[in-house]
């Protein structure tokens, strides 16, 4: 159950695929209409340090630490794109979302561009 007794979010279904431990704490996050659950347990284990990471990557040669990364570019018309060509695109549900809060704030400028030239204006504003 997400939430707290008094405000409850409401319930996420999962599959266990494995060891389970119950989760220390969850987090439900909306992103340009995307939603993201993260959970957390704790195992003991500890983080690695900033000198352990380097080192490790240290070891390897330059051209294998290309082969292993890979790079995304953010975008507006395409949210993410790897240098592969592989697009990653919104669903059609988050598409709908986005068109709808796009629509909301129009209405919000018309009726602020109505507030501010008074009740004679009579015709949508042409928006850029």
């Amino acid at each position: 159950m997400l939430g707290t007794k008094t405000f409850p979010v409401g319930a996420i279904p999962f599959k266990v695929s494995g060891g389970f431990k119950a989760l220390a704490s969850v987090r439900l996050s909306v992103e340009a209409g995307r939603c993201f659950v993260s959970g957390a347990f704790e195992d003991g284990a500890q983080a690695p340090t900033f000198q352990k990471s380097a080192d490790w990557l240290a070891r390897f040669e330059r051209e294998e630490l290309r082969k292993r990364t890979v790079s995304v570019d953010r975008g507006v018309a395409i949210p993410a794109m790897a240098p592969t060509s592989q697009a990653f695109r919104f669903s059609d549900v988050h598409r709908q979302r986005m068109a709808k809060k796009e629509a909301g704030r129009n209405e919000q400028h018309f009726t602020s561009v109505r507030e501010t030239c008074g009740g004679t204006l009579r015709t949508r504003p042409a928006l850029l």
